[in-house]
């Protein structure tokens, strides 16, 4: 970054869920803090409050980068013998969140932080940031998309994946107090060239056209919307980690002129 810029305005970043394709949010944040960005507010949905919330609660860049090298899906989901609720437990995810945060509750954040998670009940959408919450249990509630995970259980409400209410969650952000706000949505707008031969991989395409079909109205309040993902990759590759922390690394470099133009 040019010597001579000075950012005066407070950043935040909306994060948007995606499965593994959400390491593309760690590659953003290393590069923007590589350049000398300062981020103020966090907000993340599904892998965007995973990410996000590492960051947030203080853990080093490197470390992000080491924990993406030796992820599986075993780290996300738990098979259960006796489903109703989903097939899977979410709660590795809570373990991985505790295994490198703790058990931090959002007052100790080193920055703002919030997690979207969906009420599922009132269908509606719910900014999980209580000072006394543990992050573990909000980053898990986040991630558990339904169907797949069971709900999480906090303070007798229950909750699924943030993603059906707040995809991006840019106005999230903006309500925060940040300036500039950068929404990532790591969902890639692709066309395959064969059709999906397994249930999983059918899936994972169907909810992408879904995501991609309303983004627009999770892009608003958002002053610039990155997209690192350009071709296809799935929701489960994380074999990818590598590739992803590189796309997210590309696509601030791609847009570094706005992005100083934003801030200064």
């Amino acid at each position: 970054m040019s010597n001579t810029f000075v950012q005066t305005k407070s950043l935040g970043l909306a994060l948007g869920g995606g499965g593994a394709r959400g390491i593309a949010h760690i590659g953003i944040i290393k590069r923007l803090v590589e350049l000398g960005f300062s981020i103020d507010y966090i907000s993340g949905t599904s892998a965007g409050a995973i990410a996000g919330g590492f960051y947030a609660s203080g853990m080093e860049l490197n470390q992000m980068v080491d924990v993406c090298k030796h992820l599986t899906w075993r780290n996300f989901a738990k098979f259960k013998i006796r489903f109703t609720k989903g097939l899977f437990s979410s709660e590795p995810i809570q373990k991985l969140v505790e295994k490198h945060i703790g058990k931090i509750k959002f007052k100790d954040a080193k920055i703002p932080f919030t997690a979207l998670v969906t009420d599922i009940l009132s269908g509606e959408g719910v900014i999980l940031n209580d000072p006394e919450l543990c992050m573990s249990q909000a980053i898990r509630a986040s991630s558990s998309f339904p169907g797949v995970f069971e709900p999480v259980n906090l303070n007798g409400r229950y909750y699924f994946d943030g993603g059906a209410t707040f995809h991006i969650p840019c106005s999230v952000v903006k309500k925060m107090g940040a300036d500039v706000v950068i929404g990532v949505d790591v969902i890639p707008q692709v066309t395959l060239k064969t059709v999906p031969h397994f249930m999983p991989a059918l899936i994972d395409r169907g909810l992408d056209c879904l995501l991609n079909s309303i983004h627009e109205i999770s892009y608003k309040s958002g002053d610039i919307i990155l997209k690192p993902v350009k071709e296809r990759v799935s929701s489960f590759n994380f074999k990818r980690s590598a590739y992803l922390i590189e796309m997210g690394e590309q696509v601030v470099d791609d847009n570094l002129d706005q992005i100083k133009s934003l801030l200064s």
